[in-house]
């Protein structure tokens, strides 16, 4: 069994904005980011998309026929969506990020949360599917949630690697055994 986690092409939000579950479109170098992924991802794989209009977009554009999970959202960022993140309450915010792993934006979620989601996505897809190829059009949160479990990793480091637009993670599964194949092609 390979597994292909995409990321998402870049999305047309101005930078130093906080987006997580925010339905937003991508930018116009949409074609250019996506279509070399063609080379990338194998042809005749079971797929997977996030609702999110930056997912969907990309799994219509590479895949025939996919499923969409709502597990394969990214983090809620609840009532900081859109929002600057310079015009966050910036004590609220300061605390958020010295315990983003388990403490909760204001009606959102926290990393931990996300990790949830996506470890129960992967052990369903993983237990539950025949070996062939998977695709799964998510985002950076998720992708980095599923490799930091893989690896072992605490929650805290997540950010220790990184994850371009449109970038692909593979892991390979045999005899019960992964092995992370590559991380951000």
């Amino acid at each position: 069994m390979d597994i292909y986690l995409v990321r998402h092409s870049t999305p047309d939000i101005p930078k130093g904005v906080c987006y997580g579950q925010a339905d937003i479109d991508v930018t116009d170098s949409f074609d250019r980011e996506v279509s070399r992924l063609k080379g990338i991802l194998p042809e005749n794989s079971q797929c997977y998309s996030s609702p999110l209009k930056r997912c969907i977009k990309m799994a219509d554009y590479l895949s025939s026929d996919y499923q969409v999970d709502d597990r394969l959202m990214e983090m809620s960022f609840g009532e900081w969506e859109e929002k600057e993140w310079t015009t966050i309450d910036q004590t609220a915010l300061n605390e958020w990020m010295t315990n983003f792993v388990s403490s909760r934006v204001p009606n959102g979620e926290s990393f931990n949360d996300l990790i949830s989601r996506a470890i129960d996505f992967w052990e369903e897809l993983t237990e539950t599917r025949a070996s062939g190829n998977y695709i799964v059009y998510t985002h950076g949160g998720f992708i980095r949630s599923i490799v930091t479990h893989l690896l072992s990793m605490p929650p805290e480091k997540v950010y220790s690697f990184h994850l371009d637009f449109a970038s692909v993670t593979k892991v390979g599964i045999h005899n019960k055994q992964f092995r992370l194949e590559y991380l951000n092609r």
